[in-house]
């Protein structure tokens, strides 16, 4: 007897290129994993609320500071709020880009 997959929940899903939107403007980052999508975003999570939680003295001395992901610098540069439930309902790409220049 053939039993399908199970269905993967999008937090448990690997290998894969996301969106993830801002609530004040137009703007998306875009990312790529290789890991469990929803450890991913926890990761941007906690940066975005460690770099964003600063007093305006500390955040005026970190102004050119360039954060791990751009993610966290859209937030904290333009004080914007990041929309992380509609990043978890983006369409999934299972495939992944190369950094390879050799056409492999």
């Amino acid at each position: 007897m053939v039993h399908p997959k199970d269905n993967v929940e999008n937090e448990e899903k690997t290998e894969l290129i996301y969106s993830v939107p801002c609530k004040n403007c137009s703007s998306s980052y875009i990312g790529e994993t290789g890991r469990k999508f929803g450890l991913r975003i926890n990761e941007h999570k906690k940066e975005v609320v460690t770099a964003g939680t600063q007093t305006r003295a500390s955040r005026a001395r970190e102004s050119s500071v360039t954060h791990k992901s751009a993610i966290t610098d859209h937030a904290v540069e333009e004080n914007h709020v990041i929309d992380w439930e509609s990043g978890t309902r983006q369409k999934w790409s299972t495939e992944r880009h190369s950094d390879r220049s050799d056409g492999q």
